[in-house]
């Protein structure tokens, strides 16, 4: 006999509640909970037990909001659950909460993004009007980042002034001879991919770029190695690791490429 699914009884009941429907909670909970007793045989003092204590939790005048809110991953303003913490957080920061504030420095862009990192991966990706691709923020981020707060000297090359961003690979656009049987391959990492097309964004992306960034272990970063300073500005707005102790002097030196990054675009 199966067990009496509590966990998909109880989110039943949050969702109803949520809707501040409660005047109708109480009739539609037990209808529930009735067919769940039907359903696995389960006896009916235990599921009227279940329900009696659910009711208590959502009386009229309990603060519902702020108790899912305080115990649970629910978003009060959407009214929504969420599976962990991680996807809450990752929810209340997207453009369903947040105004897209930081604006494209690019000539002939007015696009708005919710933040660094957003305009950093349409900076890279090459959708720019201005013309900036991802090469054109390595080569300056480098420059700028004179101390190596971002960068990795160990994968830089040295330059007539400092460092400089090690050469891309020279990628070729990928054909029909790829196909290797089954799939069409990467000559260089060997991943395969189902359609050529797929080949070839994967040869025209990052993948085989230097780590040439990281997250700064002398202000207590993972040191986590990154491709792009998109993915950088990732890591540390998503707060995953100890660097968000110093998130706002993080913040200060990528708005500072970003900064420049803007003066030569406008140019």
């Amino acid at each position: 006999m199966a067990a009496f699914n509590a966990a998909a009884f109880q989110m039943a009941l949050f969702n109803m509640a949520a809707l501040n429907n409660l005047a109708a909670l109480n009739m539609e909970t037990m209808r529930l909970a009735w067919l769940n007793a039907a359903t696995y045989n389960m006896p009916a003092q235990s599921v009227n037990h279940a329900y009696m204590v659910a009711a208590q939790i959502f009386k009229a005048d309990v603060d519902l909001d702020g108790h899912l809110a305080e115990s649970h991953h629910y978003c009060v303003e959407c009214r929504r659950f969420f599976a962990c913490e991680g996807n809450l957080q990752t929810h209340l920061r997207s453009s369903k909460h947040k105004e897209r504030t930081v604006p494209c420095p690019g000539m002939k862009c007015q696009k708005l993004f919710l933040s660094g990192a957003g305009l950093l991966n349409h900076l890279e990706s090459g959708g720019c009007r201005s013309g900036a691709n991802r090469h054109h923020v390595n080569a300056l981020a480098v420059r700028y980042d004179k101390a190596n707060v971002i960068t990795n000297a160990s994968r830089l090359l040295p330059g007539l002034d400092g460092y400089v961003p090690p050469k891309p690979p020279v990628i070729a656009i990928a054909t029909a001879s790829s196909f290797n049987g089954s799939q069409y391959e990467c000559f260089l990492c060997h991943r395969s991919f189902k359609t050529l097309g797929r080949l070839n964004e994967h040869m025209q992306s990052p993948a085989h770029d230097a780590e040439i960034y990281r997250c700064p272990t002398k202000w207590e970063g993972c040191g986590a190695e990154f491709r792009t300073l998109s993915g950088l500005c990732q890591h540390v707005e998503s707060e995953a690791c100890e660097i968000r102790r110093f998130n706002q002097p993080m913040q200060d030196v990528i708005g500072d490429v970003t900064q420049a990054l803007g003066k030569r675009l406008a140019l």
